[in-house]
């Protein structure tokens, strides 16, 4: 909602290892978005800032987990035993913590605009039936500070409205769970 953008900038890191049935990845991104503000019918350069990222890992039971260079990304296992067959296919178990950071997002004219922060954990299962389909399943633990909840809420920090208090000392809370089938035609 801020418009205008004039140029980004962007910068990251990414790492990747695999073990036989076992893998681990992170990334982290640092971000510049550099936009004009009008001002007194005047233009004003304005810098946001942010910068967010993850680390993750999972073990494969029955497979194992396979990675691209070429695309520079996870390929799914190879099931050999899928259900369809009366085998048990192949289990992944994941866990991944990110964070991203909106807070002091600006330099200059508007120092001091927060959006946001959030951090989460995610605990997840996959369950590969055969080559084509997966079960998914995600416990996501989720923290946002008040800059957060107000943007959605519309809610300011330390005031409460339509039954929430949005404290400005601490996280808010949520958790949430998630069940998806996916197909691969």
């Amino acid at each position: 909602d801020k418009g205008n953008f004039t140029d980004i900038e962007h910068y990251g890191l990414e790492f990747a290892y695999l073990y036989g049935p076992a893998w681990f990845q992170t990334e982290w991104v640092w971000g510049i978005m550099n936009r004009d503000v009008v001002a007194d019918d005047t233009f004003v350069a304005t810098s946001y800032k942010a910068n967010g990222g993850y680390y993750q890992a999972g073990y494969v039971i029955g497979g194992e987990r396979r990675y691209t260079i070429k695309k520079g990304g996870w390929k799914a296992p190879k099931v050999k035993n899928g259900v369809e067959k009366g085998g048990s296919g192949v289990v992944e178990i994941a866990i991944r913590r990110d964070s991203i950071s909106l807070n002091d997002l600006t330099d200059g004219q508007e120092a001091g605009v927060d959006e946001g922060t959030q951090k989460s954990w995610t605990l997840g299962l996959n369950w590969y039936l055969n080559n084509s389909n997966r079960l998914m399943l995600n416990y996501i633990m989720l923290d946002v500070d008040c800059e957060a909840v107000k943007n959605v809420t519309k809610i300011d920090c330390g005031a409460t409205g339509a039954g929430v208090t949005n404290d400005p000392d601490n996280y808010t809370s949520i958790n949430a769970l998630g069940i998806r089938f996916q197909t691969k035609w």
